[in-house]
């Protein structure tokens, strides 16, 4: 019954926000096909697959932040690298680095208004429950899960996972995606991606 109300709580808040939600989406603006939302950019054997709507976690998360899935393969001769901070944003006004997982706290608000006591947390005080995950820490913990690993890609290998920043500017309408791979963390650029996207309201 706790997990029960506690998830009603939540699923309310995301109900209420996702509807007045007002963000703007990415679309490739040369897409894999005419009805995909994903990009691909070839160089020196590094290929990336990007695409900015596939996220399926928190709605905390595609609220405050701007999730993007890459798909990274690695057909070179030699092991690379790609971090979060070796991905960026171009837009007019600068470049715009990816956050770091570990640094992204969402913003969840349960609706508990008209709510009795038992009815927000029916097990109070029954020390013997462990108390399930709050909104946020569900939250956080699929930004994490869901991240990018930070890790050597050996030749023939693909790795995926989400880089997130933050929602662009309201006047934007359009961004890249610059990836760059390095040969290891911090070292030589073996090649440097741009995917270019769209922004659509």
């Amino acid at each position: 019954m706790r997990n029960i109300s506690h998830a009603l709580g939540w699923l309310v808040a995301i109900a209420l926000t996702g509807c007045s939600a007002d963000y703007a989406r990415l679309e490739p603006s040369y897409p894999l096909s005419p009805a995909s939302n994903s990009a691909l950019e070839r160089s020196s054997g590094i290929e990336v697959v990007a695409n900015a709507n596939t996220w399926r976690g928190s709605e905390a998360v595609n609220r405050d932040l701007l999730p993007i899935e890459l798909v990274i393969t690695n057909r070179s001769q030699g092991p690379i690298h790609v971090g979060h901070q070796d991905v960026n944003l171009i837009e007019p006004s600068g470049i715009v680095a990816a956050r770091s997982p570990r640094a992204i706290r969402p913003r969840v608000q349960p609706i508990t208004m008209g709510l009795s006591p038992i009815e927000i947390d029916p097990e109070a005080g029954n020390a013997a429950a462990p108390p399930p995950p709050t909104p946020e820490e569900s939250a956080e913990a699929d930004v994490r899960e869901e991240a990018l690993r930070e890790a050597p890609i050996a030749p023939g290998q693909i790795t995926r996972g989400f880089v997130y920043f933050p929602r662009v500017s309201k006047d934007v309408t359009h961004v890249d995606l610059r990836v760059i791979a390095r040969d290891r963390p911090g070292g030589r650029a073996v090649a440097v991606l741009v995917v270019p996207f769209d922004v659509v309201r």
